[in-house]
């Protein structure tokens, strides 16, 4: 006699086992897929942060190194920040001076907490803000390592950028160069 194969009732259990699986899925995709919006949005808020440090760095050469240079970069930093829309905080900014090949320069690094994205729905195994920092160097601008001076034949001379008030180049013992500015017949009479 044949044998009927009699198929036994697995229960509720299958589909129980079914919906935790897809569950566990779907959780770990969402939590896939904001992992990689929190790195593309560190990513693209690096490169803001090195653009915010290359304008600070420039902006650094061209101020004269004295005391008030360290709040005006910090300002500037901060305003940029601002500016671009970046809820920065804990913002910190290290402007020093170096040399490189005899002329001067100034480094700026630029350091700053960056909020994550959906960070309340996923405080467990997210972190609040992402620390991200950049570094930029300028040179400094002419003026702080030279002086042109200009002579004109029909008038008084001049000096780039920086005179005392009698018009003599300052005692600091900076290089200067002379150039004499040629005029036309026309512009004798």
């Amino acid at each position: 006699m044949p044998r009927i194969a009699i198929r036994k009732s697995r229960g509720s259990g299958v589909m129980v086992e079914g919906v935790v699986g897809l569950m566990m899925v779907i959780g770990g995709t969402v939590l896939a897929v904001v992992l990689l919006l929190n790195a593309i949005a560190a990513t693209y808020n690096k490169e803001k942060i090195g653009f915010v440090a290359n304008t600070a760095a420039v902006y650094a050469g061209t101020l004269p190194n004295n005391a008030a240079r360290q709040g005006l970069v910090t300002a500037k930093v901060n305003q940029l920040l601002a500016g671009m829309a970046l809820h920065a905080s804990n913002t910190t900014v290290t402007v020093s001076d170096l040399t490189i090949t005899t002329r001067p320069a100034v480094k700026v690094t630029v350091a700053t907490s960056l909020p994550t994205l959906l960070f309340a729905s996923f405080s467990s195994v997210l972190p609040s803000s992402i620390r991200t920092s950049d570094t930029a160097v300028a040179f400094n601008r002419c003026w702080f390592w030279g002086y042109g001076v200009g002579i004109h034949p029909l008038g008084p001379r001049w000096t780039s950028p920086i005179t005392n008030a009698t018009g003599a180049l300052p005692a600091d013992k900076k290089p200067a160069w002379t150039v004499l500015i040629p005029v036309s017949e026309s512009q004798l009479r």
